[in-house]
């Protein structure tokens, strides 16, 4: 049994973020008012307990920047110390599960988030999707891309994002005259996909970064 109680999330439920998400604040003078949480907003990004993803995301809070949750601060001094890093894994679960009942309204938990307690596009990829990762010297592969966003089907994809159309505006003439800034942009678009939120699998981040950012 661990030393730390935990509140982590199931596959049949999203405990105290599941029950609809919300936290129900009465006033004096006030009818209840209903806040939002992390983990109603983001349901479809929480780890559950049983996620092979936690020791890669405690990894990134051993090495990253200082978080701003006081237990993500916890675990990651636990893991600096040179012990066993059961205790600061725990306190990193921990953390998160406080982060996850949050409420999201002025929180300044959301890069903690992010970073430390939540499966972004690139995870929810998996291993078998290959994001291309060759500079825009490579024709090749981002061309093709770029190639594809020229009859891009909003109808079907989703309507493309401000730097994802103003791109496809830009590309005129033949594929053999687009310059590198082409390529760079697609690529720099890629890469911040990479670190966004998962939102579910119909998200139009998700489903334009597969048609645009994943190889053959």
């Amino acid at each position: 049994m661990s030393k730390l109680s935990l509140p982590m999330l199931g596959l049949g439920g999203l405990g105290a973020a599941g029950l609809g998400g919300y936290s129900l604040l009465k006033g004096k003078n006030n009818p209840a008012q209903k806040e939002e949480t992390f983990g109603f907003r983001y349901s479809k990004a929480l780890l559950r307990k049983e996620s092979n993803l936690w020791d890669s995301k405690f990894n990134l809070l051993k090495e990253g920047t200082e978080p701003s949750h006081p237990t993500l601060k916890n675990a990651k001094t636990k893991a600096a110390s040179g012990g066993n890093d059961q205790e600061a894994k725990e306190l990193h679960k921990k953390g998160c599960q406080e982060i996850y009942d949050s409420n999201l309204k002025n929180t300044s938990y959301l890069n903690d988030f992010k970073s430390y307690c939540a499966k972004n596009l690139k995870d929810e990829m998996g291993s078998s999707k290959k994001w291309i990762s060759e500079g825009e010297n490579d024709t090749t592969k981002w061309n093709a891309k770029l190639k594809s966003l020229l009859t891009h089907d909003e109808a079907k994809n989703h309507v493309l994002d401000i730097s994802l159309a103003s791109l496809k505006n830009t590309l005129t003439g033949q594929d053999s005259t687009w310059g590198d800034e082409k390529r760079k942009s697609l690529k720099e678009w890629c890469d911040a996909s990479q670190k966004e939120i998962f939102e579910g699998k119909e998200d139009s981040r998700f489903v334009q970064a597969d048609l645009y950012c994943i190889g053959q």
